[in-house]
């Protein structure tokens, strides 16, 4: 079994709410910066791909997904890769997020990318996963 966790960018709701499922943050309290940090692949700059995080307690897969606005496509090309494969569509579990993202934390993203607003898009960020957490936490598998 494999989850996916995909969000606007893969590097930041993605990761943080990979970092529940496998237990690395406590879901009842918000983490720090530093805490979000020593996340693996968060706020990474990496190229947008498909990254594993590591395995649950049961055994599942989790990744993390950059898929910016396109959750409805990347779950469709997933599922229908599966098929093509002869695999069942219960393996994979894919949560899109990004639907989901606050405008706060999205903006802070870019503004993260873009090289000229690289300090306050970092705190545009953690503003909004501290919005977004409660809902990150109960996106969990």
């Amino acid at each position: 079994m494999v989850v996916i966790y995909g969000c606007s960018t893969g590097a930041h709701a993605s990761v943080v709410a990979a970092g529940l499922h496998l237990g690395w943050l406590d879901p009842e309290r918000f983490p720090g910066r530093q805490e979000l940090e020593n996340l693996p692949h968060f706020d990474s700059g990496e190229n947008p791909g498909l990254f594993f995080m590591g395995a649950d307690k049961a055994g599942r897969r989790v990744y993390t997904a950059a898929v910016d606005g396109e959750g409805r496509l990347v779950s469709k090309l997933i599922f229908s890769f599966l098929e093509v494969l002869g695999r069942l569509p219960s393996e994979v579990t894919f949560i899109d997020l990004a639907s989901r993202e606050p405008f706060i934390l999205r903006f802070g993203s870019l503004l993260r990318r873009s090289g000229w607003g690289r300090g306050i898009g970092l705190r545009l960020i953690i503003w909004g996963l501290r919005a977004y957490y409660p809902r990150l936490v109960s996106s969990l598998t």
